[in-house]
């Protein structure tokens, strides 16, 4: 099983993705920021042009090679990234032989710029509502969660039941 959290800055995704990563045995955790950070120079964000587009979309397509790599050695993955219905196509596209979902993880926009700055401000608030915004334009998922009041090992728990089956026939 695949399945790749996607949602704005603050979301959850790496704290859900982590409790689902304890719960899955042979479980492994991508998070595509850390790989497009192997782009050290020159490193772009996603929204300053063509070029962070580019590293946006070789982000997710390294991330798909990750994936399929560890599915041949009978691992599960988790995929932490900020989606796009670009990106999502290359996931799909990717992974098309192997079962995995696309789960975004919504909380209000005041909730994610609350929790951003709880944890230090990592972005701008202009870039959290501008990747916020890219996730009420995404349409590409199979399920959208509404986490804003509900607490991660909730969210964790909700998303191991419903991908059970999919966990048992690795």
């Amino acid at each position: 099983m695949i399945l790749i959290l996607t949602g704005p800055p603050a979301a959850g995704k790496s704290t859900i993705g982590s409790l689902l990563a304890k719960k899955i045995n042979h479980c492994a955790v991508i998070d595509v920021d850390l790989l497009r950070a192997m782009v050290a120079h020159p490193h772009i964000p996603p929204w300053r042009g063509d070029e962070g587009m580019a590293q946006l979309r070789l982000g997710a397509a390294n991330a798909c090679i990750l994936a399929q790599n560890f599915n041949r050695a009978l691992f599960h993955v988790v995929i932490l990234d900020v989606l796009t219905d670009e990106t999502a196509r290359i996931y799909r596209h990717q992974l098309e032989q192997l079962d995995h979902r696309i789960v975004r993880l919504l909380p209000t926009l005041e909730t994610a710029l609350q929790r951003n700055q709880a944890r230090g401000q990592i972005l701008t608030d202009a870039e959290v509502q501008l990747l916020y915004e890219w996730q009420t334009e995404l349409t590409d998922f199979d399920q959208s969660i509404d986490n804003s009041s509900l607490p991660a090992n909730e969210v964790a728990a909700t998303l191991l039941a419903s991908s059970a089956e999919l966990i048992h026939t690795l």
